[in-house]
């Protein structure tokens, strides 16, 4: 993520995906990610499952299109 952000500009990080039921997961990643001077977004439940990726590939789609 901070070789793509230092790439693109991007700082913005959106964590999403079954994984990310792992609370353990979540507060380590996001803390390195910050530590990084990103900033992190977790989806919600339910959006955390297949839902949440899918929600950021019609983003990135969106995105692309315009």
């Amino acid at each position: 993520c901070r070789r793509i952000a230092e790439r693109t500009g991007i700082r913005t990080v959106v964590l999403s995906g079954g994984v990310f039921f792992n609370q353990y997961l979540v507060t380590k990643l996001t803390k390195v990610l910050r530590a990084n001077r990103l900033e992190v977004y977790c989806l919600p439940p339910p959006l955390v499952g297949d839902e949440g990726i899918g929600l950021g590939q019609a983003a990135i789609a969106a995105e692309r299109i315009s």
